[in-house]
């Protein structure tokens, strides 16, 4: 009788120990969960920013290798111009 009674405790508390660690295990998941979430939105703003930021790059590199055309084309002019005044006073 004492054996049995032992045994039903025995299992009463498994069964509750059972409960509390599903318990736990749920607790635990959901949190894992919802800051996966939150990492995941994260990223889909961080990976927004960063393609609008790439688009920015791309936009003043195409700038920059104008401004940069412009400035060589004006060099060449000018140096054009120095030649011309250089030749045209040696010829005078």
């Amino acid at each position: 009788m004492i054996n049995e009674i032992k045994t039903w405790i025995l299992i009463a508390v498994a069964g509750a120990m059972a409960t509390i660690l599903g318990y736990i295990i749920k607790v635990v998941t959901a949190q894992v969960i919802h800051r996966l979430d939150e990492i995941v939105t994260e990223l889909k703003q961080l990976t927004h920013t960063t393609t609008i930021q790439n688009e920015q790059i791309k936009g003043l590199q195409e700038q920059d290798a104008i401004i940069r055309r412009r400035l060589y084309k004006q060099s060449m002019r000018i140096r054009a111009l120095e030649f011309r005044s250089v030749n045209n006073t040696d010829h005078q």
